[in-house]
């Protein structure tokens, strides 16, 4: 796949308190959109819970995104 665009952020930190947990949805709106995500986490469980804090984590998303135009009619 060629990508049109790619978007990377990371963490990492000694120590990570969550206060409140993720809780997103996120999807890409348009006909002629493809996204696919990576992700990988280290030091946090699947789901993370209030006030629970985690050691040495690290985390790192990235998103790629194809644009395509639109079928001729």
């Amino acid at each position: 796949m060629i990508r049109d665009f790619e978007i990377t952020a990371g963490l990492r930190a000694e120590r990570l308190t969550v206060l409140v947990p993720p809780d997103a949805c996120v999807e890409a709106v348009g006909a002629c959109v493809t996204v696919s995500r990576r992700e990988r986490r280290d030091g946090l469980p699947p789901r993370t819970r209030p006030r629970d804090t985690y050691a040495d984590v690290a985390v790192e998303k990235r998103v790629f995104g194809e644009l395509r135009k639109p079928a001729a009619t």
